[in-house]
């Protein structure tokens, strides 16, 4: 057993009597890098590199035979003799297709025996060094799956879904599976969000889960998309499974990486605002607008600022790794360790990670093996305030909202050297946010061979997390200057432990017949515990946030904690016959502790076939089609994403100011409307799939339509105020997501040193709700509707209303409000009956003015004539990516788009409100409507804009395309020069270099409230991306 934990390498031998060389090749004669070459009955073997040659010393008086093994070809044995120079020609091997393993969830399955919705994701070693999570590698490389940033900041939230929506309240994100062990992403809590002030907004600034884990250990992503392949994950499989398996141990003698990144980025995109004198020339206006008769603002002494310039400026990151791997006395392992140093454009932003990896297997003999996968990490993620709700206590409000110019003017127009309140630099300055984690996530196993055809393997993972989030509002920023300093600490421990014990067989009868499959149970344990504290009014700012301790006043202390467990027994049975007809059937029971009485346990059951048709003795004659396979499934799986206990009561501490003496009572009251009968959402799924390999598969195409019903939603409901409590949790509604993806992956071009290979990927898919629950009422202007609106947007100055409805009938999260006609003109406001003109909530629209469409025609706009005004749901996605290689020279470009969707361009509504006198979007000023400039879309200088609900005029087409990257490299083979160094790669890069779409924010991919279900695609001051401009170096030893 100490084998797999202790490692001792052997010297080399250097010995040697004959030195063989040689070059391997496919059928095309292209080199094949990473064959392995073993001379026949000895240890003495090697790999060839990426000019797929190999030099190795074969041992005294031998002239035997070697072995040449190449994945998907067959194994090539050499005579030696005399010679000492060859070349060797692969073959390719008819069943490799069939025999090919993929991650299928508690075990592997062949290639050829899916019957379900999976997508492969290829992790080339190239890909994996230029992104810097493993989020960047889904991003249009995978159909159905559309990844959102919340924030570009390094570490920023995202959101990932995988065929749709299918949960209104619950988690719409897929599981994350790393090497067996489910990833947990609880995210890290602002206390100020706790005590209801608006102050935090931890969607925005919520962390990447998926950040922790370096892009270069992986392997292999496997996506799990329909019901039949994610059915073996039951409760946890309804929004799809991502299953990540990182580099193995490996076998044959020990190899050394050295994989360094240097990145420079730079701010992608600038928003058109006003320069000093069009900013001096709109505050006159303004002025004069609102009834002055003199100017108040000139530029004396102003110093002109940029404050995009200023603020978004380039940084430098760096990430270097240390990878060894090999086998040494039976134990194969893979070590990596490394740091990164991600710093954003904004100066206080950035992400610091160390992090080592150490995955172990030992033989102990024929019949057991041990393994064991270990990650430790640590991170500090360093974050600034985007889509704050109170709109003004943002950084990324103030750059955009501030004049461009240094200090400020109070409110009589009189320049105030000596304000320093909420302006950009106030907020670098005054603002902290600091989240530090350490993470540990083992996966220990032991697989027992008990006959040729039965394993049994067990597993144990133990994943600990421990994060500490501090942040500081000092006196320069609006809040910090009410409060005197104000400081908030939060730290949360996750403790987390699985068991599984399956069985696994794989068994073959009479020639025609092969039966395997899995079969075990699970026992998951989760421990939560969170405990914040805020503090305010400090006597001194020196210690920033860490001073907490001296603050003189407090907030009660914040304590949360919980424990959940899973228990499961599961089985998958996979037959088939012939290897031309599949037959998959999986079987799961889940109980929860989130569930109480009869619904603690539900069943999710899924049956699935495929015809491969090229098996079929009537396409013998059919060369060019090497794979033709039909897959029909269908299947059941389950949402439990709900909070524990929510069937049972619960009481709430609250706290009572005394009255006399000013003391605090402290007591408990009840929480919440318990629900006894509170059960699962439960995703029923059909999929129909057809993949197709075209000359010897060089080209391959698969195509997969399904049909999605999401019922039993859990939401919560409003109940009477007679009860004392706004809402309970109820199982209410149906969802329906139907679409269709494609996906090809050719080689188009193969010569004797050129290749040309393109990959391409489109989805579309369609949601509505079906049914809600609810009685019809009306709606602003919809009648008989049954739905609910979500929440504000922001509780500030901006838009005080929400920006989703969800109706039944109609897409999920579907943007209200007014539709507007343009502006007021004097003829048109002229030409209408004086007693009966257009209204606003009973007041005239005046020439200048926004026209909002009177929806009943009784002249009078008013919260009854809002309607439908857009989609944030796209009409489809696409990325393709191709990729050309001649000799040691690879160029890769990669595009991802999506077309149809709209956004609510929230910062536009602030920067074109014309009647504040902040910093605006400069097309909204000089386009400005004017009694001689009355054909324009903006309104009048001093124009109060309506702020208690969304009009039409912020949505956008979210449409684009993307050049998501561009890469260059070289691989120099150094052997020739260098003995212990096998080759030197060389990689330039460029990230995000060009977004082509008529968005006029920042960028069209963003959701600022990324996982809020009540906020959908509403992009409110979010963290722009960047430009990143990378150089890799690879050494292999």
């Amino acid at each position: 057993m100490h084998a797999l934990f202790f490692l001792a390498f052997e010297d080399i031998g250097t010995a040697q009597s004959k030195l063989l060389k040689g070059t391997v090749l496919d059928e095309s004669n292209l080199p094949l890098p990473g064959a392995t070459v073993k001379v026949d009955g000895t240890n003495v073997h090697t790999t060839t590199g990426p000019d797929g040659k190999f030099e190795l010393s074969l041992p005294s008086k031998n002239d035997g035979t070697f072995t040449v093994q190449f994945l998907g070809y067959v194994d090539t044995k050499v005579k030696i003799g005399n010679q000492t120079e060859f070349n060797v020609i692969m073959e390719p091997d008819r069943m490799a297709l069939q025999e090919a393993v993929v991650s299928a969830g508690y075990g592997t399955m062949r290639k050829s025996d899916i019957t379900g919705a999976l997508t492969s994701v290829i992790v080339d070693d190239v890909t994996s060094r230029r992104v810097t999570s493993i989020d960047q590698l889904l991003s249009g490389r995978a159909a159905g799956v559309v990844v959102t940033q919340g924030s570009a900041a390094p570490g920023g939230a995202i959101k990932i879904r995988i065929r749709g929506t299918s949960s209104l309240r619950g988690d719409n994100e897929p599981l994350y599976v790393v090497d067996g062990s489910i990833l947990q992403a609880d995210a890290m809590a602002d206390p100020l969000s706790t005590y209801g002030q608006n102050k935090g907004n931890a969607t925005q600034e919520g962390q990447n889960p998926l950040s922790m884990i370096n892009p270069q250990d992986i392997e292999s992503i496997e996506i799990l998309k329909d019901a039949s392949a994610t059915a073996i994950y039951g409760s946890q499989g309804a929004n799809g499974v991502v299953l990540i398996t990182t580099k193995q141990a490996g076998k044959g003698k020990m190899s050394i990486k050295y994989n360094g990144t240097f990145t420079v980025s730079t701010l992608a995109k600038k928003l058109e605002l006003l320069s000093l004198q069009e900013y001096v020339d709109f505050r006159n206006a303004l002025y004069l607008a609102n009834g002055n008769t003199t100017d108040k603002m000139d530029m004396t002494n102003l110093v002109e600022t940029d404050w995009q310039e200023r603020i978004f400026q380039p940084s430098f990151s760096q990430v270097h790794r240390l990878s060894i791997m090999g086998n040494n006395k039976g134990t194969n392992y893979y070590i990596a360790g490394g740091f990164s140093d991600r710093n954003g454009l904004v100066s206080t932003t950035g992400l610091d990670q160390q992090d080592l990896r150490v995955n172990l297997k030992q033989e102990l003999n024929d019949y057991i093996n041990l393994t064991s996968n270990t990650m430790l990490s640590r991170t500090v993620n360093n974050m600034t305030t985007g889509a704050n709700l109170n709109g003004n206590a943002s950084l990324l409000y103030q750059v955009l909202a501030k004049g461009p110019y240094e200090g400020n003017y109070n409110a009589d127009g009189i320049f105030d050297e000596s304000s320093v309140l909420e302006t950009p630099l106030t907020w670098l300055d005054n603002y902290d946010d600091e989240t530090e984690e350490f993470r540990v996530n083992s996966v220990l196993g032991i697989d027992a061979k008990l006959t040729k055809w039965l394993t049994w393997s067990n597993k144990l993972t133990i994943d600990y997390r421990s994060s500490s989030r501090l942040r500081w509002y000092g006196p320069g920023t609006y809040q910090g200057n009410l409060a005197n300093g104000q400081a908030s600490l939060a730290e949360m421990r996750t403790f987390t432990y699985n068991v599984e014990s399956l069985l696994q067989f794989n068994k073959k009868f009479a020639s025609f017949h092969n039966i395997s499959g899995t079969a075990g149970i699970v026992f998951n344990d989760k421990t939560y515990k969170f405990n914040g504290a805020v503090g305010e009014n400090f006597a001194n700012f020196l210690l920033r946030g860490s001073g907490i301790a001296a603050a003189q006043t407090y907030y009660p202390i914040v304590y949360n904690a919980n424990d959940q467990q899973l228990f499961s027994a599961l089985a998958r049975l996979i037959y088939s016959y012939k290897d031309k007809y599949v037959l998959t059937a999986t079987f799961r029971a889940d109980g929860s502790s989130k569930f109480y009485g009869a619904n603690k346990f539900a069943y999710f059951p899924s049956f699935a076939g495929a015809w491969r048709i090229t098996e079929e003795p009537f396409m013998d004659n059919v060369n060019f089609v090497s794979n033709l396979k039909l897959r029909l499934g269908w299947g059941q799986v389950g949402n439990q994403a709900v909070a524990p206990y929510q069937t049972l009561p619960l009481y709430n501490k609250n706290s009572y100011a005394q009255s006399g003496n000013g003391g605090i009572i402290t007591g408990y009251v009840p929480g919440n409307i318990a629900n006894n009968d509170l059960k699962w959402e439960t995703s029923e799924q059909t999929n129909i799939g057809l993949d197709v390999g075209l000359f010897r598969d060089r080209v391959n195409f698969s195509v997969d339509a399904y049909l999605k019903n999401t019922k039993d939603l859990l939401q919560q409901f409003a109940v009477p105020s007679s009860t004392g409590f706004k809402n309970m949790w109820l199982n209410r509604g149906v969802i329906q997501n139907k679409g269709i993806e494609a996906t090809l992956n050719a080689t188009i071009l193969r010569f004797a040193e050129f290749e040309w290979n393109l990959s391409a990927n489109i989805s579309v898919n369609r949601n509505k709700i079906i049914s809600l629950g609810m009685e019809p009422t009306q709606i602003g202007a919809l009648k008989d509707v049954a739905g609910y609106l979500g929440s504000n947007i922001t509780s500030g100055q901006s838009i005080q209303a929400p920006a989703n409805a969800f109706f039944e009938g109609m897409p999920i999260g579907v943007f209200f409000g007014y539709q507007t006609a343009g502006i007021m003109s004097q003829d048109f406001y002229d030409n209408q009956d004086p007693s009966n003109r257009l209204k606003l909530n009973g007041n005239e629209i005046k020439p200048g003015d926004i026209i909002y469409v009177d929806q009943n025609g009784d002249n009078n706009v008013t919260p009854d004539d809002r309607v439908i005004i857009g989609d944030p749901n796209p009409d489809f996605t696409y990325g393709f990516q191709t990729g050309f290689i001649y000799k040691n020279l690879s160029l890769d470009i990669s595009f991802n788009g999506s077309f149809g969707a709209q956004i609510v361009n929230a910062t536009r509504a602030r920067l074109e409100n014309l009647s504040e006198a902040n910093n605006k979007f400069r097309p909204a000023v000089v386009n400005a409507w004017t009694q001689e400039n009355q054909d324009t879309y903006y309104p009048k200088i001093g124009y109060v804009p309506m702020t208690s609900n969304l009009t039409d005029r912020f949505i956008e087409d979210a449409s684009f395309l993307r050049i998501e990257s561009i890469s260059l490299g070289y691989t120099l083979n150094l052997r020739k020069w260098m003995k212990f160094v096998q080759s030197l790669t060389i990689n330039a890069s460029v990230n995000n270099l060009w977004v082509f779409t008529n968005y006029s924010g920042y960028d069209p991919e963003v959701d600022s409230f990324t996982n809020d279900p009540n906020r959908i695609g509403i992009d409110l001051n979010s963290y722009p991306r960047s430009r990143n401009f990378i150089l890799g170096v690879s050494l292999t030893f």
